[in-house]
């Protein structure tokens, strides 16, 4: 009985220390997830952040960094950033947007030299994105590495990497994930039975507000523009989905988004009023059509989808020389790497809730009709022009940035099947 009980014994105690272990080894996986989303983009910035390069170039050279010196100058002379008394005869300052005055990381102008504040500036922008894509991984119960991928794959992928000197841009589009993240923390506050729900959706919703209000600080319309309509697609999504017997629960989901979006608007009111009105006195009051189409994306660019350099680029040793077409970093936006495409494959056809597998893809999918532009058939992109607030913008590539964000969430869903 002695020796046929030892076995059992044993089994019992290995299962025991498993459990007693099992902790340990999550507080090892966060841990090293936390550094992860900390050093990847002080990795990736190396040079950057030892001081052999800048991080300043093209759009950011010519105009973001000097609104931003300038600010910094009149913040530190205890002046309010109204007015810009440099450009053309003076122009509003604050209203300008692009300057983002209300944008704290914007306030390191104040504290550091130009290059050291600038390369803070850019580098926190990947820390935003790598952290909000992994949150909301998190949102969608992947597992931590999964999720991590989601974050990796969007944060460094084509769109947000090649959009570097538009430091405006990036800076407000790294907030997408984040937003989405607080629309998704609001529906599973809501679910049906869930005691004290009501006042952990409002404390969503408020959370909410304050990423909406940082995204629209951080000073680049379109941006803005383009996370509504992915944001407002994910809305309707997730209220289409809800399995609530009553409409309770869809209620105070669609009630507690509305005042996340609307609050969010409204704290960050003292620089969307002004930046309206100097809106409708600009250029881009209207721009015509030609202008709305700049920059379409042929069909045949999306090869660099899959090979970012087909069309020519590159550096050294593995340069190749460009042909087909003159702005050749454009056309490898929508990159997310062989992994992230594999990935992606996989959740197509292994990820349980296929709800979010279809929704992502047909995200990937509009946005590469509307990254077509001008090259879409039957008149379809001028039909687009007539669409209020769309055909203010130009520049119909830059929905590679809804495309690589979608693909870096089925890589996600993938790692995690």
């Amino acid at each position: 009985m002695a020796i046929d009980a030892k076995p059992e014994l044993a089994s019992i105690n290995e299962i025991k220390g498993d459990e007693a272990s099992h902790p340990k080894r999550q507080r090892r996986m966060k841990i090293l997830i936390g550094m992860a989303l900390v050093l990847l983009p002080l990795i990736y910035f190396f040079p950057a952040v030892i001081g052999k390069v800048t991080l300043t170039t093209g759009d950011s050279w010519s105009y973001s960094i000097l609104m931003r010196i300038l600010v910094g100058q009149m913040l530190a002379h205890g002046e309010i950033p109204l007015w810009n008394p440099h450009t053309f005869a003076g122009m509003p300052l604050l209203a300008a947007l692009q300057a983002g005055v209300f944008y704290p990381p914007n306030w390191l102008f104040v504290l550091l030299p130009p290059g050291a504040a600038m390369k803070l500036v850019v580098i926190s922008v990947y820390h935003v994105a790598l952290i909000g894509s992994y949150l909301y991984g998190r949102a969608l119960n992947m597992g931590r590495a999964a999720a991590l991928v989601t974050g990796v794959t969007f944060t460094f992928g084509g769109f947000m990497i090649d959009h570097l000197e538009q430091v405006n841009f990036i800076a407000a589009a790294a907030w997408l994930p984040w937003v989405l993240w607080a629309v998704e923390k609001i529906h599973l506050s809501c679910q049906k039975g869930q005691s004290g729900s009501w006042r952990e959706s409002w404390r969503w919703a408020g959370a909410g507000a304050i990423v909406v209000c940082l995204q629209l600080f951080a000073g680049l319309p379109q941006a803005t523009w383009h996370i509504a309509l992915v944001g407002g697609a994910y809305f309707l999504f997730l209220l289409a989905r809800r399995a609530d017997t009553v409409m309770n629960g869809r209620f105070r989901f669609a009630a507690s988004t509305a005042v996340m979006a609307v609050c969010g608007a409204m704290l960050s009111a003292i620089q969307l009023l002004p930046a309206r009105e100097l809106q409708r006195q600009g250029e881009r009051a209207a721009i015509d059509y030609e202008t709305f189409s700049t920059f379409s994306m042929a069909p045949r660019f999306w090869l660099s989808t899959i090979f970012p350099f087909f069309y020519g680029g590159g550096l050294p040793p593995y340069q190749i020389g460009g042909w087909d077409h003159w702005w050749l970093h454009k056309w490898a936006h929508g990159y997310v790497g062989i992994l992230g495409l594999l990935l992606a494959l996989v959740a197509c056809f292994a990820y349980r809730r296929r709800g979010l597998v279809w929704f992502w893809s047909g995200v990937a999918i509009c946005a590469m009709v509307l990254a077509s532009g001008d090259f879409l058939p039957f008149g379809l992109n001028r039909a687009l022009y007539h669409v209020p607030v769309y055909n203010l913008f130009r520049g119909s590539y830059r929905h590679t940035y809804e495309f690589t964000f979608a693909l870096a969430v089925l890589a996600g869903l993938g790692a995690t099947s």
